[in-house]
């Protein structure tokens, strides 16, 4: 039984670490230009290793971006998530979690990387899709049910999130660190305050009827 752990753990060590130097060297030479020899190269192993864990590319990629998604869920899930008692709480918390993401260059070059092969490659927009959009908005429909925020209104929400972080990936990738947009930490902060004197005019006029 501890030499079936042994090799489980081994092979899992072996996939990471496939995993690591395709990461790398996607970030640095682009995906599409790096070769499963470039990836043995980085990596100091056999071609033939890599096959034993993924079958292409695509996958490698794949898997790239679970792991991604599962070690960011400590920001994803943040305790202040499950306090808010607002949708305004909500929106405002959920945003100063993606700040946290413009803190790590390496998070950031990697989704601006995603964004631009999705653009050419339906499958790849389809697996950001199935490994990162639709597992975070199903826990933030949670936050939104919690709340009872219609569904109408969890969408909006949702979409507003999404499209923040997409237009500072964007932005960063087009314009780089001569970005003449303001600083992603400076349009949320605007973004969240507005939204919060939303919700209080939103109040106010409930009260008022």
């Amino acid at each position: 039984m501890a030499e079936q752990k042994q090799r489980v753990r081994r092979k899992e060590s072996r996939a990471d670490e496939i995993l690591a130097c395709a990461d790398k060297l996607f970030l640095e030479n682009g995906f599409e230009e790096t070769t499963f020899s470039d990836i043995a190269k980085e990596g100091k192993m056999a071609r033939s290793t890599i096959y034993l864990y993924f079958k292409d590319k695509n996958e490698i990629l794949k898997a790239i971006l679970h792991k991604s998604f599962v070690s960011h869920m400590p920001i994803i899930q943040h305790a202040s998530l499950y306090e808010s008692k607002t949708v305004g709480e909500l929106f405002n918390n959920a945003v100063i979690g993606i700040e946290k993401f413009f803190d790590e260059p390496r998070f950031i070059h990697r989704y601006q990387m995603l964004f631009n092969l999705a653009i050419k490659h339906p499958y790849i927009a389809k697996m950001m899709n199935e490994e990162s959009i639709l597992p975070t908005k199903e826990l933030w429909n949670q936050h939104c049910a919690r709340l009872n925020v219609s569904q109408k209104m969890t969408d909006y929400f949702f979409s507003s999130l999404y499209s923040i972080f997409l237009m500072a990936c964007l932005s960063g990738n087009i314009f780089g660190e001569e970005n003449p947009l303001l600083e992603f930490k400076d349009f949320s902060k605007i973004y969240r305050e507005g939204i919060l004197q939303l919700e209080i005019l939103q109040k106010n006029k409930t009260k008022g009827e």
